[in-house]
This record gives structure tokens, sequence and C-alpha cells, in this order.
């Protein structure tokens, strides 16, 4: 009985225990995404320092975080909030925050209320500060040099961003330039890292805009500026003009941006447009269909290039942020591209083949077809090419000068000419039949005929009901042929694929069926019919496809085929036979055949 009460005591003080044990703590992730921190300095050298933190927050609430490494004469604004982004990019209603600065340098925020869920929030905080008095702006030379030591990331950042404007000056703020000789002696400070700089003129201020590619997690990052002294009352006395820095551009106006963001659009859309026009003309001569990504007409798919090519001009220009620009400039390039053209494959019809003359054949040059100037693997088009390549190149390193992150964008643009020199190339098109072969022909005729033992002559089918040749071969002969050989033709054959067409030669040789030209070639060889029904065709191929191998081919493949002469017939006759053996037969007298049937 009294164990029994011993357990029930037990289990009642255990579930008392469970009803006032302590609530458990939320867990609370934040992330770093941007900074933005804007500088302006005032005549009497004071600063006014504003932060705008771009932060996720997962769990939560969050209740307050720390930002380390402020100045150390800070006086706080009060207008410190925290700004929800919404997934449409909108803010929403601000929350206040408390700011305060601690013994250690550190800006403490904490949350007026219940504390910020999860999401994205913009916060915004800025304080004052004394510059000059803190020798943070001091005179170096013959010009005045701002040395403005950032607040630290506990884990790094990637793209950080200040924004330092000054009262106008005759000259423009620069970056520092360091003199890395000095540094390595320890006589000047290398402030490390690479940071790029964008000067603007905005009415009675000059603004220097520094971008850092990646601060290390807790890294202190000294921002420095090189300014001209009659922009403080405490440097007046004295004159930048020995330094012959350049003027101060002034920025240009919405409306002659937008003429610019325009006019771009509408270049890159009528070089689409007759790249895309010359390329379907080149097609249809080769009886060929070009295409476009975007299906329909040639100009709705180069209007859109237009029209992206602009849209990405105008995010380099009035948003902050390469991903609207890089996804812009990628449309351009496909909504550009000419695909490979579709070939129609119909039945071959009937035709007639026809002897040509020489002067008929080589004489006539080969027409050229559209759109030379715009296609890279031609001589002519490939200099077009290189000239607009230089042009971008040259354009965008002048402009680097003055605003490198639209200088560097300007050079990323040379791509959008790959789509117009690089697609849509004759060597995708078909191959003509009657044209292609001609140098080939033309060198074999003048091998061949240096024999006096080959007749060679050009011949071209015609289909019924039509003038012109559909395709070119060439005739050979021997002049004593063997029994049953009808002709030897080189001819060509076409392959047609994503990579562009090929034409590889072959040797085509016609016998009647069960004469001595059928079986003097081996057994190997494979046969179909012919023309006529006692008609047996063989296609043979060289090993490779090169001049010399098939020259060396149809030599050989004309000597097996003609008949012996006198000489010859004695020289085989008197050869001794060889003995032989069960299972290979050696007979000198014969001709090897290097032939390699398809």
């Amino acid at each position: 009985m009294w164990v029994s009460r011993r357990h029930l005591l037990a289990l009642l003080t255990v579930a008392l225990l469970s009803l006032v044990g302590r609530p458990a703590r939320a867990w609370v992730e934040t992330q770093l995404q941007s900074s933005v921190i804007t500088i302006e300095v005032g005549r009497d050298g004071a600063g006014v320092v504003r932060h705008e933190l771009m932060m996720r927050v997962r769990g939560g609430p969050l209740q307050s975080f720390q930002l380390d490494g402020i100045d150390a004469d800070a006086v706080l604004l009060p207008d410190a909030s925290a700004l929800p982004i919404l997934r449409s990019g909108v803010a929403g209603e601000p929350v206040a925050l408390l700011a305060e600065r601690t013994e250690d340098n550190s800006l403490r925020l904490e949350v007026d209320g219940k504390g910020l869920r999860g999401g994205t929030y913009l916060f915004k905080v800025g304080y004052r500060t004394q510059l000059l008095e803190r020798n943070a702006l001091s005179l170096k030379g013959a010009r005045a040099e701002l040395a403005w030591v950032g607040p630290r990331f506990t884990g790094g950042l990637d793209g950080a961003k200040v924004i330092l404007r000054f009262p106008a000056a005759p000259a423009a703020p620069a970056l520092v330039q360091l003199d890395r000789e000095q540094a390595a002696l320890g006589l000047a400070e290398d402030p490390g890292g690479v940071f790029v700089a964008t000067v603007r003129h905005q009415g009675d201020w000059d603004e220097i805009e520094l971008t850092r590619p990646h601060i290390a997690q807790g890294e202190p990052v000294v921002w420095r500026v090189s300014v001209a002294p009659e922009a403080f009352d405490a440097f007046r006395g004295v004159s930048s003009a020995p330094q012959a820095l350049p003027e101060i551009p002034s920025a240009p106006r919405r409306a002659e941006q937008l003429a610019a963001v325009i006019g771009l659009g509408l270049a890159y859309a009528l070089l689409a447009g007759f790249k895309r026009r010359q390329a379907a003309r080149a097609a249809q001569a080769r009886g060929a269909v070009v295409r476009g990504l975007v299906p329909g007409p040639w100009w709705l798919g180069a209007g859109l290039a237009g029209v992206a090519v602009a849209g990405a001009a105008a995010s380099v220009l009035w948003l902050d942020g390469p991903l609207v620009p890089g996804l812009a400039l990628c449309a351009a390039m496909a909504l550009a591209m000419v695909l490979t053209p579709r070939v129609p494959a119909p039945p071959r019809g009937p035709g007639r083949w026809l002897v040509l003359r020489d002067d008929e054949v080589y004489a006539e040059p080969a027409p050229q077809l559209p759109g030379v100037c715009m296609d890279a693997g031609t001589g002519r088009g490939f200099l077009c090419f290189v000239a607009a390549l230089g042009l971008i190149v040259a354009l965008g390193s002048w402009d680097l000068t003055l605003a490198p992150y639209r200088g560097l964008w300007i050079m990323l643009g040379s791509a959008l000419l790959v789509p117009i020199f690089f697609t849509g190339r004759a060597r995708e098109l078909p191959i003509d039949a009657v044209t292609e072969p001609r140098r080939l022909y033309a060198w074999l005729t003048r091998e061949l005929r240096a024999r006096h033992d080959l007749k060679v002559v050009a011949w071209a089918r015609i289909p019924s009901g039509a003038s012109e040749p559909d395709e070119l071969r060439l005739l050979v002969r021997p002049v004593q042929p063997l029994r049953g050989l009808s002709a030897l033709e080189i001819a060509m054959e076409y392959s047609h694929a994503a990579g562009g067409a090929a034409a590889l030669p072959c040797v085509v040789v016609r016998a009647r069926e069960g004469s001595s030209a059928h079986a003097a070639l081996p057994r190997s060889a494979s046969w179909t019919r012919g023309r006529q029904a006692e008609e047996r065709v063989c296609i043979l191929r060289p090993r490779l496809p090169t001049r010399a191998m098939l020259l060396s081919l149809v030599e050989r493949l004309s000597t097996l085929l003609s008949e012996p002469s006198a000489a010859q017939s004695s020289r085989a006759s008197s050869a001794p036979k060889a003995a032989g053996g069960a299972e290979r037969t050696t007979k000198p007298g014969s001709v090897a055949v290097p032939l390699h049937a398809s």
C-alpha cells in the first residue's frame, strides 16, 4: 500500500513540472544580402552616414541585431526603420527601430514591438560624424583625401557599395592611386581588394560611387577617395590646378538616355531583320526553308530582339544589379538567332543525262548567295565581324574611364554579334550539287587526261520539264574497257545535319550483269540494280575523302576495268604459277584490288 502511494506521488510531481515548464526559445537566422552606404560630406568637413541593409530573416521573431565598426563619434539620427519587402518587390509599412551606439563602437538596433517575422527587410539607419576633426578628411599634397573605415560584416558580403557626395568643385573626385612600390616598402598603406568607381555630377554635388566585389568576414574596409580641396572651407587656399584632373562630365538627361535606348533597340532590330531576310533568300535559292526561334514572319523575331536589347540598355542605365540586363541580353541573342534551315526531301523525278563541254561547266562563276557580308565563314563577313567587334570594344574601353559599370556592359554587348555573324551561314544550307564539285572535278579532269588511256567528260542531269541541271558528275571511260563496262562515274554524296552540310566523293561503277567487267571486282563488292534491268551498279569510296586517295582509286579502277595490252598478256601468261595449298593459292600474275565497297 505504501509502495502504491509512493508511485502515485511521483507521477503527480512529473505532471506539475510539465505544466510549469519554461517555453522554448524560437530560432532566428539572418542573412545580409546587400549594403548601400551613402555619405554626404559638407563644406565644414562634417558627414552624414546613412546605411541601407537588405537582410533576410528566417524563423523569428527577430528582436535585435548588431552592426560592428561604426564611427566613434557617431550621433544617431532618430529615423531608423525597417521596411518589409513583399514578394512583388514593393516595400510595406515601415517598422520603427531603436538605435543605440555601444562602448565598443557597435550599432545595436532593436525592433520596437513584437519583433520581425521571417521575410526580407530593408533596414535604414543614419548618424552624423565629424570627418575633419577625426582626421578622416585631410590634405595630402595638392588634393584632399577622405579615408573612411566601413563596418565589419560577420558573414562577409558580395557587392558592397558606398556612395560619397561632396560639394561641387572644379575637378572630379577619384580613387586614390596606390603606389605599389611604396606599399611594398611599408611607406604607403595598401587598402587591399578591388574597387570600381563611377563619377557623376548631380546639381550642386559631385558624386562618386565605389563598389567592392567582395568583403571577407569581419574585414574592416578602408574607402579612400581623392577630392579637390576647393570643396571644403578648411582647404580653401589650396588649388588643385597643377594636378590637371579631368572635368566632371555632366550626367546625361533622362530624355537623351531614352532616345539612346530606343535608337539602340531599333538599330539591332533592323540588323536582325536584315540578317533574317538575307538568310531566307539564300535558303530559298537552295530549296530550303529558314527558321527562327520565334515562329512567324521574320519581322516578329527581329522586333522582339530589338525590344530585348532596349530593355537590357535601360536596365543598365536605370536599374541596379546584373540579373535583368543579363537575362535581356540572352533573350535578344536567342531571338536574333537563325536556326538550321529545314530541308524538304521530295522524291526525285525522272531526268536525262547530257555531256557538257568544259567551257559550259568550269568557265561560268558560281552564283553568290545573299548575306555574304553577315557570314563569318566568308572572308568579307569575317572582316565585317572583326570591324564591328573592334568598334564595340573601343567604345567600351573609352567609356570605362567615365562609367566602368556601363563600359563593361558595352563590352558584354558584343555578344549580340554572335547570332548575326555565326548563325544562318552558307555552310548550314543544302549543297548545290552543280556548283559545289566544280573545283574538284576540274582538278580531276586535268590529272586524268594526262593519262592517254582514259576519256574524261563532265555530264549533268536535267530533270524532266526543266532547263537547268540539278546534279553534276564526271564520266571516266577507259579507251579499251572490259566487256560489259558502261561507265565509271565520279559523284558526290551529300548529307545534311544540324552542324551543316557535307559532301563526300565516291566512284560509281556501271556494268552488265555477268560480263567481264562485272566479274572483275572482288566478291566483297556490293552490287545493286542500275538504270536498266540488266545493268548493275557498285558504289566505291576512298579510305579517306581526299583528292589524292580519290585519284588513286579512280586510276586503279580504270586499270582493273581495261583490256590488257598484248605485252601485258604475254607477261601474264609466262609468269610461273604457284603450287598453292589447301587453304590459300597465290597467283603472282593477278592484280591487287584495293577497293572499299559500301
